[in-house]
């Protein structure tokens, strides 16, 4: 189980590090930044829990197979957190990662850098960086290569909370895109 959690913590560097280096989005150019600026919000969340903003069953379902957490069968619990996968050694997985801040303007202060050191800089080979709309207040999504196969990863900002999922294998973007509104529509505010 740990070496499906490490597994996980790779895929999940290699994303932030692809995202901090400014990874191009279709039509613009390598030197704009794709990861999205939050916007002030005057709403606050005190807590979040990343295994009750995606489930196991939101993550089965966005992966196309039963996928546990893999903390409760013996995988590592890293506070803010939470890996799904495989307990069999299977390669499909979901990785959350949710933070809460002081206040909106403290996560601007949040960016792929941030969380690619918070990860021990382990992340590479995520392309096709988008600005996704209609997710928190604001949203970027990415592909990644993973060792399911090609996953999406989707960073979002609500309120003064960060949120990271990445799913591998993500059999098509759009069930990256549920899993992130079903999360910010899990935020309680405070």
């Amino acid at each position: 189980m740990a070496v499906a959690a490490a597994r996980w913590l790779g895929l999940c560097a290699v994303v932030l590090i692809a995202a901090a280096c400014g990874g191009s989005s279709e039509g613009t150019s390598s030197s704009s930044s794709p990861s999205p600026s939050p916007s002030p919000s005057e709403s606050h969340i005190a807590s979040v829990d990343a295994c009750m903003l995606v489930t196991a069953s939101d993550a089965s379902t966005a992966v196309g197979s039963a996928v546990v957490n893999l903390a409760t069968v013996g995988g590592v619990a890293i506070p803010g957190t939470c890996f799904y996968g495989q307990p069999n050694g299977g390669s499909a997985g979901v990785f959350i990662y949710a933070q809460v801040y002081p206040n909106a303007s403290a996560t601007s202060a949040v960016d792929a850098n941030t969380l690619a050191a918070a990860l021990g800089g382990r992340i590479s080979g995520v392309t096709n960086a988008k600005v996704l709309t209609g997710v928190g207040d604001k949203a970027a999504e990415y592909t990644a290569n993973g060792a399911g196969g090609t996953g999406v990863a989707i960073l979002v900002y609500k309120a003064n909370v960060v949120i990271m999922i990445v799913v591998d294998p993500a059999p098509s973007p759009s069930k990256a895109e549920d899993l992130a509104r079903t999360a910010v529509s899990r935020l309680v505010f405070s």
